[in-house]
């Protein structure tokens, strides 16, 4: 029932999902009549907010997804609130 979201949102996806969760989020993000609203992707996270080990090489690469998410999460809603 995004369509009736009107507060701040803040959708995101993680790219390394083993679903299509991606689009999903997407058209949520789009429903939502939110004049205040963005869309991210994480780069190599995994739904459950960790690293993708078979993202890159090395899998190191992406030891830093989870930071990157709080990180950006913390800054979008310290920018609003």
């Amino acid at each position: 029932m995004v369509q009736n979201v009107s507060v701040p949102l803040l959708a995101v996806a993680h790219q390394a999902s083993f679903q299509n969760l991606i689009q999903e989020v997407e058209f949520n993000y789009l429903s939502a009549k939110s004049a205040d609203k963005d869309f991210v992707v994480v780069e190599g996270s995994m739904t459950s907010m960790g690293a993708c080990t078979n993202c890159a090489k090395p899998a190191a690469d992406y030891a830093n997804a989870r930071k990157n998410f709080f990180d950006y999460a913390a800054k979008w809603i310290s920018d609003r609130f």
